[in-house]
């Protein structure tokens, strides 16, 4: 829309039409500014949340060994039970731990995303200004 917007500001024939459209311009600017800074909050809170997920796992895996290093120092020996269930239980924790690592790529390109959004929305402030500058010359 942005660039069908500048394409029409070549078109106009009066200062009046050029202000109107220049403003249009700057409002279509402002709006994809929000969108941006939306998604960009959006995708905050989803890595936000991730490293949230992987803190809790990582919390509950380190209880759960110091739980059981203090019970091997207690009881000494382990019956055969014990042992299984203590291998089920750390077993399970540690593969969580380690999809969440695997998911860490996944966090590492939405904050890439987020980067490039800002880089964009910088060109498009600096675009807007150019166009501003360039409409209002010959009024």
């Amino acid at each position: 829309m942005i660039e069908k917007a500048k394409d029409k500001v070549l078109e106009v024939s009066t200062p009046y039409e050029a202000e109107t459209m220049d403003n249009y311009l700057k409002y279509l600017y402002v709006l994809k500014g929000r969108q941006n800074k939306n998604y960009v909050d959006y995708l905050n809170t989803a890595v936000d949340d991730h490293n949230n997920q992987v803190a809790t796992i990582d919390t509950e895996y380190t209880n759960m060994v110091n739980t059981f290093n203090n019970e091997m120092q207690i009881k000494g020996a382990m019956a055969s039970e014990d042992y299984a269930r203590w291998q089920t239980v750390l077993t399970d924790m540690y593969n969580k731990l380690d999809g969440a690592t695997a998911s860490q790529l996944d966090t590492q390109y939405k904050q890439a995303q987020i980067e490039k959004i800002y880089a964009d929305m910088s060109i498009d402030a600096i675009k807007a200004q150019q166009d501003s500058t360039k409409n209002k010359s010959w009024l």
